[in-house]
């Protein structure tokens, strides 16, 4: 919540409204299929489950889950994002995707609906980034951790549901983010036939 109109918003309370300003952004994008794939996992309006500092669960507790390099980047984010997916998306489709019956499109193939599930969080998580930078936030998106643990750690209660990546949001230290990587040029990876 906003403080009264009299007082300027804490920082944390500036920050909150612009996460949520990227989430919405997020959801505009990706349309209501997409999100039944992807952002019926976690919290913070189906998108993320935020960690924050004295929340619990802890980002302590998820850097402890991640290798060595990714631990400070996950302690010093204001929030890091856990992107994931529910195996069981289409249990929802009747109400996100009701022009057709699309939920018997998954029926009986878990296989299937796993890797639908996968492909449509990557693209959730990214339109999650694209939505952050375009809104002046940094994000570092990164794998670099024990998916089977973190899923065990932050979806015990939700066993369906699945780690892809995490990424921590946030304003970046202008002195110890890296340079832009070289860019190939189109021909190097691809092709048009």
């Amino acid at each position: 919540m906003l403080a009264p109109e009299s007082e300027a918003p804490t920082p944390e309370e500036a920050f909150n409204a612009h996460l949520r300003e990227v989430i919405d952004a997020a959801l505009i994008a990706t349309g209501k299929s997409a999100r039944a794939v992807s952002m019926e996992i976690v919290g913070h309006d189906g998108l993320i489950r935020d960690i924050r500092r004295g929340n619990v669960p802890t980002a302590d507790k998820l850097a402890a889950l991640a290798m060595d390099g990714n631990k400070d980047k996950i302690t010093s984010a204001p929030v890091v994002a856990i992107i994931g997916y529910d195996i069981d998306f289409h249990e929802e489709l009747p109400w996100l995707f009701p022009h057709t019956d699309a939920k018997s499109w998954f029926d009986g193939d878990e296989e299937g609906r796993k890797e639908g599930a996968f492909r449509n969080s990557s693209l959730q998580g990214a339109y999650l980034i694209i939505a952050a930078r375009a809104l002046g936030l940094d994000c570092g998106p990164m794998s670099g951790f024990d998916n089977d643990a973190v899923d065990k750690a932050f979806f015990a209660d939700e066993p369906r549901h699945r780690s892809n990546f995490i990424c921590a949001i946030g304003y970046g230290d202008r002195e110890s983010i890296f340079a832009r990587s070289p860019r190939p040029d189109f021909d190097k990876f691809n092709r048009i036939d």
